[in-house]
């Protein structure tokens, strides 16, 4: 039986067309291969699909005031992440960002609690996150007191700088009445230190650090810059000195600060003195000038923190005159605000109030 023929301009043009159909996934297969920040890029891009996604539709939700309908995508994208990989992964921080974004919509208790099972399931994915068990505690608030003050109580240890948490529990105690409840968590409040990663709201100079760190930055007169580290940063009423070595001799020309602190601290700079080779050189107490990035200034001298990633503050002497020094050290206090008016926490609660 003969074979039958083949007709060549058909086979060209099959072959022309898987050629050009291929060529293109070989060359990306050969980009992805050879390019790491391309694959990176493909890959980013990739994994926030599912947050953009839901991010458009909680955005029209939210806009009518259907946090229920919200409710139900946030466990939706949840439930994405869970599947993606066990413990926290790329897609983490997409849900973070929704969730944030519409807890920032909340305005009626009707609206924490139609959000309170999405907290919940957060919750008990990700013990370990602050955020998540921050807003839990304030859908909880609306009606089961006891337990808000419970998750309350976790978030403080997770992040006791952050004074979130003890915002919302004075709020319960005052409206219940509850003397117990205010007396303690005006004690932690009063008495809380930095300490506790921060990895939502963190800048990179202070990147996975914690909320401990402060740095000065010296710039020389040669315009070489020096960052020094000091993880000693205290809260409270008195002045404390911290120290700042320099790696060599440097004849300074600018000088400034940088806090990875909070919203809500008052931060005053009493006295700078500059040491060169175990000599006191020089030393600014008053006419010290001061300005900050992005916090308030008060008439006496104290800058007032409101951001929640990081504060930077220009140090300026009398005529700009610094001098030479291998090391700096920087009188400074930094004091809590208040969180009410007239602010509970100063004395003890008033008797009439109801136990708890």
């Amino acid at each position: 039986m003969p074979l039958p023929e083949i007709d060549q301009k058909k086979t060209i043009k099959v072959l022309r067309f898987l050629f050009i159909l291929i060529l293109p996934v070989f060359v990306l297969v050969f980009i992805l291969l050879t390019q790491g920040d391309m694959r990176s890029f493909l890959f980013r891009g990739l994994t926030k699909i599912p947050s953009t996604i839901t991010h458009q539709i909680i955005r029209f939700k939210t806009k009518k005031r259907e946090f229920s309908s919200a409710n139900i995508w946030l466990n939706r994208q949840l439930s994405i992440v869970e599947d993606f990989s066990e413990g926290q992964n790329t897609l983490l921080q997409g849900l973070i960002d929704n969730a944030e974004f519409v807890m920032a919509r909340t305005r009626f208790p009707e609206d924490l609690e139609s959000l309170k099972p999405f907290m919940h399931r957060f919750t008990e994915a990700y013990p370990k996150l602050f955020l998540p068990r921050l807003w839990y505690a304030k859908s909880l608030s609306v009606k089961n007191y006891e337990e808000a003050f419970h998750q309350l109580e976790i978030a403080s240890k997770l992040s006791p700088a952050d004074e979130r948490p003890y915002r919302i529990a004075l709020e319960l105690a005052l409206a219940g009445e509850f003397t117990t409840k205010l007396d303690q968590w005006c004690d932690r409040y009063l008495e809380s230190q930095f300490g506790g990663p921060d990895f939502h709201y963190t800048s990179k100079l202070f990147y996975a650090t914690g909320l401990r760190k402060l740095s000065l930055e010296v710039t020389g007169d040669s315009g070489k810059r020096y960052l020094v580290a000091n993880m000693g940063l205290h809260l409270g009423n008195e002045v404390r000195s911290y120290d700042f070595p320099l790696k060599e001799t440097v004849s300074i020309k600018k000088i400034r600060l940088h806090f990875g602190v909070l919203p809500g601290i008052a931060i005053k700079v009493h006295r700078i003195r500059f040491y060169n080779q175990g000599r006191l050189s020089s030393e600014f107490e008053k006419n010290l000038k001061l300005i900050s990035w992005n916090g308030f200034h008060l008439s006496d001298g104290r800058v007032i923190t409101v951001s929640r990633d990081f504060e930077t503050v220009n140090l300026y002497v009398p005529e700009n005159k610094y001098g030479k020094a291998d090391r700096v050290d920087i009188s400074l206090r930094f004091e809590r605000l208040g969180l009410a008016s007239p602010f509970p926490c100063g004395s003890k609660s008033n008797s009439h109030a109801k136990t708890n």
